[in-house]
C-alpha cells in the first residue's frame, strides 16, 4: 500500500464515521461499522465515538495516525443513512473504488432532503394530532395540538439559516406551544392544555435520546452513553422550563384555567397510529416506500406493548413491544437489505417515556420531590424495558449488518 493509497483510505474512513455519526447513528454501530470498513480496505481501525467528537487511529501501535473531530450530535436521517448504507456495502464487497466512494459519501450530506422544510412542518401538524389522542385528549385537544404542533414545527425550522438560535429553539417552541395551550381554554373552557403541550411538543422529547444513551450504557459503550444520558436531561431541562415559562406567562390572563380531558371512543386509536406513522416517517425523513413499513412496525409494536401492558403491566408491556419492532426492524434488515434503523427508530418513538421525562423535570423545577423521584424511576423502567427489548430482538433474531 503506497503512501497516497494509504491517505486515501484514511480519508474515506474517517469521512464514513463522520457521516454516520451526523446521521444519528449509536455509538455501539458506528463503531461496529467503521471496523467492518477498515477490514475491507486493509488497514486497522480503532474508533472512540461520543456524541460530540470521534477519535480515530489508524494502522499498528508502532505506525499508528490518529485524528481527532469535532463533530455536533446527529439528527437520524432515515433516507440519507440507506444511501450511505449503500455505499458501505459496495465498500465491504469491493465493487467501488475508494475515490468514488469517498465522492459519494460526501455528496450524501449536501444533497437535498427527501421531505423539505414545508413537509417538516406537516410533519409536527400530524406529530402533534396524534399525540393528543395517545395522551387521552379529545376532539378540541386534537385541533389545538395540530395548531400548536404547526407553530413547533416552524420554530424548529428557523435554525436552518441561524444556526446560533439552534441551542434555544427547543425552549422557545416549548414556551410557545405552552402559551398557545393555556390562552387556547379562552376559547375552549373544556381544553385540557397539559395534554396539548405534551402532543405538541412529542416529537422534541429526548426520549429517544435516553434510550439510545441506555442502550450504548448496556453494549459497555460507556462514555456515549454517558454523554448522550445528559444530552437527554438537558434536552427534558429546555422544554419543561420552556414549558413552564409558557405557563405562567398565559396564566397572568384572567379565565385562564385548566381541566380534564374527556378521551375519545378506543377505536381512534387506529387513525392516530396512522397519522403518527406519517409523521414520523416525514420527520425522520424516511422514503416514501418505506411509509408503509413504518406504519405497520409502529401498530406492531403499540399493540403488542398496549395489550402486553394490559397482562403483564407496562414495564413488561413496552419490552414486548419493543421486542417485535426490534425483530421487525432485523426482518427488513434481512430482506431488503436497508438500515434496520428505518423501522425501529419510528417504532421506538411510539414507546419512549418521553412525557413522563417531561413531567418529571417540571416537578423538579416545582420541587415536588416526591411526585419527580417517582416519575424518574417510572421513567428509567420503561427506557430500560425498551433496551431489554431491542437486545433480545438482536439475540433471537440478528440483523447480520450493523447500521
Amino acid at each position: 500500500m503506497t503512501n497516497l493509497e494509504r491517505e486515501q483510505i484514511l480519508q474515506l474512513i474517517i469521512e464514513l464515521a463522520k457521516t454516520l455519526h451526523t446521521l444519528g447513528t449509536p455509538a455501539h454501530r458506528l463503531e461496529c461499522a467503521v471496523n467492518q470498513a477498515g477490514e475491507a480496505l486493509g488497514i486497522q481501525v480503532s474508533l472512540f465515538s461520543v456524541p460530540t467528537s470521534l477519535m480515530l487511529s489508524f494502522g499498528e501501535p508502532d505506525d499508528m495516525q490518529t485524528a481527532i473531530i469535532r463533530v455536533e450530535p446527529g439528527f437520524i436521517d432515515l433516507a440519507r443513512l440507506s444511501k450511505v448504507d449503500k455505499i458501505l456495502n459496495q465498500i465491504l464487497i469491493k465493487t467501488i473504488a475508494n475515490d468514488e466512494a469517498l465522492k459519494q459519501l460526501k455528496q450524501v450530506l449536501s444533497e437535498p432532503q427527501e421531505w423539505g422544510g414545508k413537509s417538516m412542518i406537516f410533519g409536527f401538524t400530524l406529530a402533534g394530532c396524534a399525540a393528543a389522542r395517545f395522551f387521552g385528549g379529545g376532539l378540541s385537544e386534537i385541533i389545538v395540538a395540530g395548531v400548536a404542533g404547526l407553530v413547533v414545527g416552524f420554530i424548529m425550522l428557523l435554525p436552518r439559516k441561524r444556526p446560533e438560535r439552534e441551542p434555544l429553539a427547543d425552549l422557545l417552541a416549548a414556551a410557545a406551544a405552552s402559551f398557545l395551550a393555556w390562552i387556547s381554554t379562552l376559547i375552549v373552557p373544556s381544553l385540557s392544555p397539559s395534554v396539548v403541550v405534551l402532543a405538541a411538543i412529542v416529537v422534541l422529547l429526548p426520549g429517544l435520546t435516553l434510550t439510545l444513551s441506555l442502550n450504548e450504557l448496556a453494549t459497555r459503550h460507556l462514555a456515549s452513553g454517558s454523554a448522550r444520558l445528559m444530552q437527554a436531561l438537558m434536552g427534558f431541562l429546555a422544554l419543561a422550563i420552556g414549558s413552564l415559562i409558557g405557563e405562567n406567562l398565559a396564566l397572568c390572563i384572567p379565565n385562564v384555567h385548566s381541566t380534564v380531558a374527556t378521551p375519545l371512543e378506543p377505536w381512534t386509536f387506529i387513525p392516530a397510529l396512522l397519522l403518527s406513522g406519517i409523521a414520523l416517517s416525514v420527520l425522520f425523513d424516511a422514503k416514501m416506500r418505506d411509509m408503509p413499513w413504518i406504519i405497520i412496525s409502529g401498530v406492531l409494536g403499540f399493540a403488542c406493548a398496549r395489550f402486553g401492558g394490559e397482562s403483564l403491566g407496562p414495564e413488561l408491556g413496552v419490552t414486548i413491544g419493543a421486542f417485535m419492532v426490534g425483530i421487525s426492524g432485523n426482518l427488513y434488515r434481512r430482506i431488503l437489505d436497508a438500515p434496520s434503523a428505518t423501522l425501529t427508530v419510528p417504532g421506538i418513538m411510539l414507546l419512549v417515556p418521553g412525557g413522563l421525562g417531561l413531567q418529571s423535570v417540571e416537578h423538579l423545577v416545582e420541587s415536588k420531590a416526591a411526585a419527580n423521584m417517582n416519575l424518574v424511576m417510572t421513567v428509567f423502567i420503561i427506557a430500560a424495558g425498551l433496551v431489554t427489548g431491542l437486545l433480545f430482538a438482536n439475540l433471537v433474531l440478528p440483523a447480520r449488518k450493523h447500521i
